[in-house]
């Protein structure tokens, strides 16, 4: 962004006043500020889970190159996925 540039955001209700309680707790020095850490922490939240996707996704690819037998067919994977959702909604 060029100097003096101004970007606006909108935040939610529940996200304003989160930022604000920062601000008035003293946590955070400004709005600007406490908006700044928390997309610092969603970039971090985004990072950690990449690795973490890392972690599990790279072995089982290696394992279905060793042993092409133990892979899951793509319609498998699929019903898996599908069935994993509904249960992650019921729980929410």
């Amino acid at each position: 962004m060029a100097q003096g540039s101004v970007l606006q955001i909108t935040l939610s209700d529940e996200t304003w006043e989160f930022v604000h309680g920062k601000v008035t707790s003293g946590a955070n020095a400004s709005e600007q500020e406490a908006v700044l850490e928390l997309i610092e922490e969603a970039r971090l939240d985004a990072m950690e889970q990449a690795l973490f996707e890392q972690e599990e996704v790279i072995p089982a690819y290696e394992e279905s190159l060793a042993n092409p037998s133990s892979a899951i067919p793509i319609d498998q994977v699929r019903r898996n996925l599908e069935a994993a959702i509904r249960e992650r909604s019921k729980a929410s």
